[in-house]
């Protein structure tokens, strides 16, 4: 029997290295055929094919420039399938990625890559317990950069102003730093789960998390859509002892239609959970300090879809007493700039790529179909021809009207705003029209198909959340439409980035022309033309002397430079608080000082409330101003001590820009 077995075997492994043999013939092969079929491209343009030049293109295939302090471009040819940060343009046949700082927490920078760039090693600064805990060398910063929100100043600690807890630690993330220490689940806060699912198997990678929840206390976690992060709060929910006084437990969400989701989902998965977790929606805070006012004290809170947070609502949130804390999103970015807001409010980031988890959860990632018509009602005809009534569809409409107008053209419901029983009306119709209260979370197991008249501009985050229902459901072979007008398309096409990002395959039709012709992806959008540059003679030139003695400048030097006026109007066009702004350099330049928030309010002749933090944040994005703290009053000054820095940064932009303008011919 054993020599049978061994007979047998040593024929199998002959077999294997001839078929071994075979294919390594074959690929030889395909490799000569490549060769060739480069070599003959490039004779046809007049240019000489260099083999080993080939060779080392293909060992680096992109170019790393510097884009802004800690933060670069990473420019990738489009026939690489490759993806690194956050996609933010193509360029003719280029893809243009942003990589820094986020893009290391969640994962999205290959090892490799992070040697080449150097991103600064995070300062090792905490938050706990109402203080700021940080090294004895890092005094001078922490009193610089943080002072006008911490007290009572050591060598080594300081105490937290009571209300500046979450600022201060979105300020810190926007620094580069993580400043969370570990909180591990207490023995008398656990209970083994009781749960009808798995996340063991393909599933593991939620195990992982979960495990770090239990040793960590607050995580945020940042998978696509349809990879389980409901599944894994639930398991971390239920991992929870519960007592109504004491371990109270609650979820938030952005929409009453989640909220429903949320109850079937632990009726079915987490039983338990029904009667244990609060589920709220983010605009019902109130019942949570209701809660508290009355005595009772929570546990854990639950933040789904994370990043949908208004921006006065993180804080509020954040002020809630809670032993630990989950986030939950697939796009955990803000359109507005305060992404820092989100790991600020929900703890250490843990991301997997669209591709690994694609594999990992053996999906495959549908076609897009983007269609170009000439206009509204072109749309409605383009319907017709898309939908199929036997199939689950949803039919996205930000416009209500619009949507009114699709319900009574095709006799299905419409799912809106002041829709009730939202879950149950898309149960029991195979197609509906949806306004955005559909875009998130929901998940639909049997949808097959996607249509997409109405959008909110350019939003990228909508456009993945949008097909992401999709990898929610178990269907096979479904499809996503989106419908431009010519005029859409060529002001919100930028909202397909995200997909591209994310690899998916777009397909083009423009029907605006009279030949409704298929057309590649490059050809409905501005390509340009390569420049290849001339050989120029290597000469030594030396490098200009930039630098600017301190003493030399004063407010109106400062202001009268180059680079500062530059950088001012940039900051200008970045903002919608350009009468702020401006108002503020004004009165600093006025005053020949320091000034306070209140005194540009004042100068500008406003009144209340106004967003003077995200005005000077898009100042100290270029260097252009410096915080500081005079007798308790937050002020801001030119950084005059700073130009050399806020010089050589722009240097680096303009270096980036020239080559990116090298490499499109944008000076044609």
């Amino acid at each position: 029997m054993i020599k049978d077995k061994l007979e047998s075997t040593t024929k199998m492994a002959g077999e294997i290295r001839e078929k071994i043999k075979e294919l390594s013939e074959d690929l030889e092969s395909l490799n000569q055929l490549q060769h060739k079929t480069f070599a003959e491209y490039f004779q046809s343009l007049g240019l000489k094919f260099e083999e080993s030049e080939l060779k080392d293109f293909f060992k680096k295939p992109y170019i790393l420039l510097p884009k802004a302090k800690q933060e670069w471009y990473c420019i990738v040819p489009a026939f690489i399938n490759f993806q690194v940060g956050y996609f933010d343009r193509r360029e003719g046949s280029y893809n243009i990625y942003i990589i820094n700082k986020y893009s290391r927490w969640m994962n999205d920078i290959p090892e490799f890559m992070l040697e080449e760039i150097e991103l600064d090693e995070p300062d090792k600064i905490y938050v706990a317990n109402g203080e700021l805990r940080f090294e004895e060398n890092l005094l001078e910063k922490v009193r610089t950069k943080f002072g006008h929100r911490i007290k009572d100043l050591q060598k080594d600690k300081a105490k937290i102003k009571q209300g500046h807890e979450f600022e201060l630690i979105a300020e810190l993330i926007d620094e580069g730093n993580l400043p969370f220490i570990p909180k591990p689940i207490e023995e008398e806060d656990f209970r083994e789960p009781i749960l009808n699912f798995t996340t063991i198997g393909k599933y593991s990678f939620q195990e992982d998390v979960y495990k770090e929840f239990l040793k960590k206390g607050a995580v945020g976690v940042y998978w696509m859509t349809g990879a389980g992060k409901s599944f894994l709060a639930m398991k971390s929910l239920d991992s929870l002892d519960y007592d109504s006084k004491t371990k109270r437990k609650f979820l938030v969400t952005p929409t009453s239609t989640l909220v429903d989701q949320w109850k079937i989902y632990f009726e079915k998965y987490a039983p338990r959970l029904l009667e244990e977790v609060d589920i709220l929606t983010y605009q019902s805070y109130h019942k949570i300090v209701e809660n508290i006012k009355q005595g009772k004290k929570y546990i854990c809170g639950v933040f789904d879809e994370c990043d949908r947070l208004p921006a006065d609502t993180f804080s509020r949130f954040a002020t809630i007493d809670m032993k630990y804390r989950l986030g939950l999103s697939a796009t955990p970015y803000r359109e507005d700039g305060r992404t820092n807001y989100i790991f600020a409010l929900t703890g250490y980031p843990f991301g997997l790529d669209w591709k690994s988890l694609i594999q990992i959860l053996e999906k495959k990632l549908h076609p897009i179909n983007i269609y170009i018509l000439k206009s509204e009602q072109d749309k409605i005809k383009k319907i017709t021809e898309l939908l199929d009534l036997n199939k689950k569809t949803l039919i996205f409409s930000d416009s209500i009207s619009v949507g009114k107008q699709i319900s009574n053209k095709f006799n299905i419901p419409h799912i809106h705003g002041t829709t009730k029983k939202r879950l149950e009306v898309l149960e029991d119709n195979k197609v509906s029209v949806v306004s955005r209260v559909m875009d998130y979370g929901v998940s639909i197991k049997d949808l097959r198909h996607i249509i997409e008249v109405n959008f909110l501009f350019g939003s990228r985050k909508q456009q993945v959340q949008r097909t992401g229902r999709l990898l929610h459901s178990l269907s096979k072979n479904s499809r996503h439409d989106i419908l431009f007008t010519t005029n859409e398309f060529n002001n919100y096409k930028k909202r397909l980035f995200g997909l591209m990002e994310k690899g998916f395959k777009l397909n083009f039709f423009n029907e605006a022309t009279k030949d409704k012709i298929k057309v590649q992806e490059e050809d409905v959008r501005p390509l340009r033309e390569i420049k290849m540059p001339e050989k120029k003679k290597e000469e030594f030139v030396p490098e200009p002397t930039t630098s600017i003695q301190h003493g030399n400048v004063d407010y109106e030097t400062f202001l009268k430079n180059d680079t500062v006026q530059k950088l001012i109007k940039e900051a200008v066009s970045e903002t919608a608080q350009k009468k702020l702004l401006k108002g503020a350099l004004a009165l600093i330049f006025q005053k020949k000082r320091p000034v306070s928030y209140e005194e540009i309010r004042k100068s500008l002749g406003l009144t209340g409330t106004t967003n003077m933090p995200s005005v000077v944040r898009y100042l100290e994005k270029y260097e252009l101003v410096k915080k500081i703290k005079e007798g308790g009053t937050h002020k801001i000054d030119f950084n005059i001590e700073g130009i050399n820095e806020i010089v050589e940064l722009s240097k680096q932009r303009e270096k980036s820009q020239g080559l990116i303008d090298d490499l499109f011919g944008e000076g044609k």
